[in-house]
């Protein structure tokens, strides 16, 4: 899989960047988010108000679903505070061709933006066996019912979201409402 994302990071990781790559739209100018290297590895990632691991997949699929991107290196110091995470190129590259996939696997299935999920009370009160992944999308739904904001607010990447989403359906935990 050839992406421009993917020949700029390594480029930067080749020869030991440290500081941001920004991406931005090539008509507009308007910063989507950025990267975070130091020395080379990929340390952090930005992206309105997502967790950085999200923001750098979010950033990938950006790049993936629009050509428009255009990439600006700008050097910067970068101390351990800013670390969040540390990826290789080739930890990067071989984790979000897996992103990828799994979200082009799982993009059909996930909800409207603007569908409200309830949590039913029945489903609390039952002795019914979650997985991590599912009791962390519980927690988002206590406080965000809509879908746009729970994928906005989970830390989950979004196809584990959609996946949890659909095993809480079918074990009837959810309640589903229009709010068109």
């Amino acid at each position: 899989m050839e992406l421009k994302i993917f020949e700029i990071l390594e480029e930067q990781s080749i020869i030991g960047f440290s500081g941001k790559l920004n991406v931005l739209d090539i008509n507009t100018k308007e910063q989507f988010g950025y990267i975070v290297f130091m020395e080379g590895s990929i340390v952090n990632a930005k992206k309105s108000n997502l967790m950085p691991y999200k923001a750098l997949m979010n950033l990938l699929l950006e790049s993936y679903n629009n050509s428009h991107l255009d990439f600006i290196v700008e050097p910067e110091l970068v101390t351990n505070e800013t670390v969040s995470f540390s990826l290789s190129f080739e930890e990067f590259k071989s984790n979000g061709i897996e992103y990828i996939n799994q979200y082009e696997h799982s993009k059909e299935n996930r909800p409207s933006d603007s569908l409200q999920l309830l949590i039913k009370p029945s489903f609390l009160s039952q002795d019914v066996e979650m997985t991590k992944s599912e009791y962390n999308l519980l927690c988002t739904l206590s406080d965000f019912s809509i879908v746009k904001d729970v994928y906005e607010n989970n830390e989950m990447l979004d196809y584990e979201i959609t996946n949890a989403l659909i095993s809480l359906r079918k074990k009837d935990a959810l309640k589903v409402v229009d709010k068109k």
